[in-house]
């Protein structure tokens, strides 16, 4: 079958589209990026797939990631062997779906995971803990409410995770990338935002927390309200420090230490409105807030100009559009590649 005309279901039961998704092949890495870039047309399934996977990669180890997905590809076997036996023709649905379509239930049982499609969130299970997740595409920022009536921001490339006891007696949330939480008061379950190993608690308030991979600092600032946030030490100690509005506090990769200090509160609110503002920013600061504001890391020009001077405004405008307006004023080129955004100067 011609990529083109891949399904979901197609691109996760191909071998070298695994070894992209495990990042565990260099030529099969290069060659799905090359081909997703050729083929712009294919990106919703293409980030299905890859979403679905990831999702399923959530609390697994690596061998049991290949071991879940070997029986997650045998399934779809099974579903599209079926499918074809039929004589009724079926319209073209996604993999949850057609799951569906057959079982009468929107539930696709792999082992011991489970893999449910329900609204915008994606639900998995373990044998002991039932998870549902929400995510952010590439470039997209993304409303949720959560069932206690706290609603999140997610920015560009972020998930959260909710397990199925969520607001019995507490409320945890798992967190990768970026997100802003505006919590439902409630004195009894603290609300409780787990990123890498630190913790911020809140009881009702307004907060941000940032966590990506690419970037080596990770993030706590506070909007409204108060939060607790705490780290776990080697020695199993705790490290706590409490955050007033206008409060941020930092955690280094290379440092066990938290820092903190103010920020801009207004630049805050600015994001939380969708609204990115340039006054005279340089190349330098370009790059920093677009980085900031979308969640992909920005590379500058090697060469920066210095009378290279941008002012403008926009309001909930995705990234490629903001880029597209930058470069034409300030005479660069850019280059996207995963989550890395390479600024040039024209020749």
């Amino acid at each position: 079958m011609q990529f083109e005309r891949y399904t979901v279901e197609d691109f996760l039961t191909n071998d070298s589209f695994i070894n992209y998704c495990f990042k565990s092949n260099e030529s099969d890495i290069a060659f799905w990026e090359e081909w997703i870039k050729n083929h712009p047309e294919k990106q919703a399934e293409f980030s299905e797939a890859k979403s679905l996977f990831v999702s399923m990669s959530i609390q697994l180890s690596e061998t049991e990631k290949k071991e879940e997905l070997g029986k997650l590809q045998q399934a779809i076997w099974e579903i599209n062997r079926n499918s074809q036996k039929r004589s009724i023709q079926l319209k073209p649905i996604n993999i949850i779906q057609r799951v569906a379509t057959i079982a009468a239930i929107v539930v696709l049982s792999i082992g011991g995971i489970w893999l449910v499609r329900e609204f915008s969130a994606k639900t998995y299970s373990t044998a002991t803990a039932h998870f549902t997740t929400y995510a952010s595409a590439k470039g997209e920022r993304k409303t949720v409410k959560l069932p206690d009536g706290t609603s999140v921001i997610l920015n560009s490339n972020s998930s959260i995770s909710i397990s199925d006891n969520f607001n019995a007696q507490k409320r945890e949330v798992n967190l990768k990338g970026e997100a802003l939480f505006d919590v439902a008061h409630n004195k009894e379950k603290p609300f409780i935002v787990a990123a890498g190993n630190l913790k911020v608690q809140a009881l009702g308030t307004s907060f941000k927390v940032r966590q990506y991979d690419f970037d080596q600092q990770l993030k706590v600032s506070l909007l409204e309200g108060k939060v607790r946030v705490s780290q776990q030490l080697k020695d199993e100690s705790k490290m706590e420090v409490i955050l007033h509005p206008g409060e941020a506090v930092y955690l280094n990769a290379d440092s066990p230490d938290l820092r903190k200090q103010s920020f801009d509160l207004i630049a805050e609110n600015n994001w939380k409105e969708g609204k990115l503002i340039f006054k005279d920013a340089s190349v330098e600061q370009i790059a920093s807030q677009l980085e900031y504001w979308y969640g992909v890391k920005i590379v500058p020009p090697a060469n920066v100009k210095k009378s290279v001077r941008f002012n403008g405004e926009f309001l909930n405008k995705k990234p490629e559009e903001v880029l597209a307006a930058i470069a034409y004023v300030t005479h660069l080129n850019y280059e996207v590649k995963n989550n890395t955004i390479t600024l040039r100067n024209k020749n």
